[in-house]
């Protein structure tokens, strides 16, 4: 089995606060804040429904008793990592039979990044990956995810979160459910960029 988690989120949103107002017309100051909190929840859920990490965020990902977990990723040695695009690889982190944590040196993998799928297989020449401890969270990997700039995000993803920030400020007060509804513009946008890799 392998679990996800996200260690250190972005510091800063692909949308500006100036720009979602721009957007849904809005002059004055007195809803800064609740527009922020909009924004991040906006974000959220184009990450989660793409399956990407839209700017710099750290992630951590780890595997039961072996490398690595899944039948198909153990047949071609490759272990999968979600949130593209990936910038770095931080580390690579295991149990070895006789219980100690080591950190495999990175000569010893590569990082194969495609549009839509990352992950770590064996560097050229390496048979495969050390022997573990059977034990829960016998292998972490952390990396670095997300484009590095605001201007590199799709313009699609920027979009599909300035409107679902604007609709769900223009109807906090409608009644209940209103506010966990997607409009289909955003659904739109945001159903070509998903991501495919294995979690």
């Amino acid at each position: 089995m392998s679990s996800l988690q996200l260690v250190t989120p972005p510091t800063v949103e692909p949308v500006s606060l100036s720009e979602l107002k721009a957007h849904a017309r809005i002059e004055d100051a007195a809803s800064d804040v609740v527009l922020g909190v909009y924004l991040q929840a906006a974000r959220e859920h184009v990450e989660a429904a793409t399956g990407r990490a839209l700017l710099t965020q750290a992630w951590k990902k780890t595997w039961d008793s072996s490398w690595p977990g899944h039948y198909w990723e153990r047949r071609s040695q490759r272990m999968y990592l979600p949130k593209p695009p990936l910038q770095s690889i931080t580390s690579v982190q295991y149990i070895d039979p006789t219980g100690a944590e080591l950190t495999l040196d990175p000569s010893q993998y590569q990082l194969v990044q495609e549009p839509y799928v990352s992950y770590l297989a064996p560097a050229y020449g390496v048979t495969g990956w050390p022997a573990t401890r059977c034990q829960p969270d016998a292998v972490t990997v952390t990396w670095v995810a997300g484009w590095t700039d605001a201007a590199l995000v799709p313009a699609k993803l920027r979009t599909a979160i300035m409107m679902l920030a604007a609709h769900w400020f223009a109807t906090r007060e409608a009644a209940a459910g209103i506010l966990t509804e997607v409009p289909f513009g955003v659904q739109a946008l945001i159903s070509s960029e998903q991501a495919t890799g294995l979690i």
